[in-house]
């Protein structure tokens, strides 16, 4: 989820590799990536997956359209979530004078309070938290740019997990706070 290939890759890769007989090595060859991709494209088509830029942020974010239908704008940025809102994806914008990545992160560890984290972590330009919020799964992940912290919040119910938990991956590895060519609605 961070990026980075550890071990944890590896072992999925040949977990990956046993299920379907192949030689265990934890790398990938050119007909597995085949088989991987396919499995994925099927997936993506399953839960609607479609790259947004979202223009009142000016980030790129990763959708699983099926899931979260409906769109509406909020003080900060834009929220996509289903129906009821058992599922609900937020991106964020802060540029205030003095803003910095770990206060920004600091605020989002602790608002609202019902928070319990699970895993949090801060690098020098962006952090990661996740846990649960009330009866929801919860998701951050965020970034700094010049003095400005772009991010996205995935929240969900638990009945939801079966579905969502295989996105959430997917939707930080998809996620772009400053993508290229784009440009926020006010920047």
């Amino acid at each position: 989820i961070n990026g980075e290939s550890v071990d944890r890759t590896t072992a999925a890769i040949k977990t990956f590799q046993h299920d379907r007989k192949f030689k265990e090595t934890g790398v990938l060859n050119t007909e597995e990536r085949a088989l991987l991709a396919a499995a994925a494209k099927a997936k993506q088509a399953q839960v609607g997956w479609s790259l947004v830029d979202d223009p009142v942020t000016g980030a790129r974010i990763g959708l699983p359209t099926k899931q979260v239908p409906n769109k509406s704008q909020t003080k900060s940025g834009t929220r996509w979530s289903s129906a009821q809102g058992q599922v609900q994806v937020e991106t964020f914008k802060i540029r205030e004078p003095g803003t910095t990545l770990a206060a920004v992160y600091e605020q989002q560890k602790k608002e609202p309070a019902t928070r319990k984290l699970e895993v949090n972590f801060l690098r020098p330009d962006f952090f990661i938290l996740s846990g649960m919020q009330n009866l929801k799964k919860f998701y951050v992940r965020a970034e700094i740019r010049d003095g400005e912290v772009r991010g996205i919040t995935i929240l969900y119910d638990q009945a939801m997990e079966g579905t969502m938990d295989p996105l959430v991956a997917p939707m930080s590895s998809a996620f772009v706070p400053f993508a290229t060519g784009f440009a926020a609605a006010g920047a």
